[in-house]
């Protein structure tokens, strides 16, 4: 459930600056991945996406980048899409405005210099937001990227759990994953299936925001 707070910061913040879902239109659902890159679920996320001919979003943290940098240049090189999830995954609601700021400017270098590319799209860890940090997206001229749907795989600790939460996904939706969990995984395959079955197609967040515009 939203805040107040975020209720407010959704209604108001132009879609260039705080995106969460796409229009209905074309029936496309973005996949997103937290929290990598992982040493040995990465490249299991990578085939399983590559199986199916399908491509998603990633959201790394700039401290795993820097330390498994050719995982984060697969990503990149086999068509997948790269956001930053801050340096240190730490809580921007307890960070300071230059903090927050060098942080994002860190993880923001170090996914450039392995990628050639800095990355538009930014995740705060936890979906946390601040006054501080939507003003560093108007700075930046970056993109604060929530999600309209949460699989819960912190929680949620088998396959038919996670897929269970996605039943009731529409064209649109942001999906949000963390592909440091195994249940996460053994679940893709199935979430994948599952989509399809509905008739939807899987774009990169960059197209959901593209035909929002």
């Amino acid at each position: 459930m939203r805040s107040g707070f975020k209720n407010i910061v959704f209604n108001l913040m132009p879609k260039s600056i705080l995106f969460y879902k796409g229009r209905p239109r074309r029936n496309l659902v973005a996949l997103t991945f937290d929290d990598g890159p992982h040493p040995q679920n990465t490249q299991l996320v990578l085939k399983i996406l590559k199986d199916a001919g399908i491509k998603a979003t990633f959201f790394l943290t700039g401290a795993e980048s820097a330390k498994y940098p050719q995982l984060v240049k697969d990503i990149f090189d086999s068509g997948n899409e790269i956001g930053s999830h801050n340096f240190s995954h730490s809580h921007i609601r307890k960070m300071k405005y230059k903090d927050i700021s060098c942080e994002i400017q860190q993880a923001n270098k170090t996914m450039k210099d392995i990628t050639g590319v800095s990355p538009k799209l930014f995740r705060p860890p936890y979906g946390e937001l601040s006054i501080g940090l939507l003003l560093l997206m108007l700075f930046k001229k970056m993109t604060l990227l929530l999600w309209s749907v949460d699989s819960n795989d912190t929680y949620e600790k088998t396959s038919q759990g996670i897929r269970n939460r996605l039943n009731a996904l529409k064209a649109g939706d942001i999906i949000v994953l963390h592909e440091d969990y195994q249940h996460t995984v053994d679940a893709l395959p199935l979430i994948i299936k599952d989509i399809k079955q509905k008739g939807l197609r899987f774009g990169l967040v960059s197209e959901l925001m593209e035909k929002t515009a």
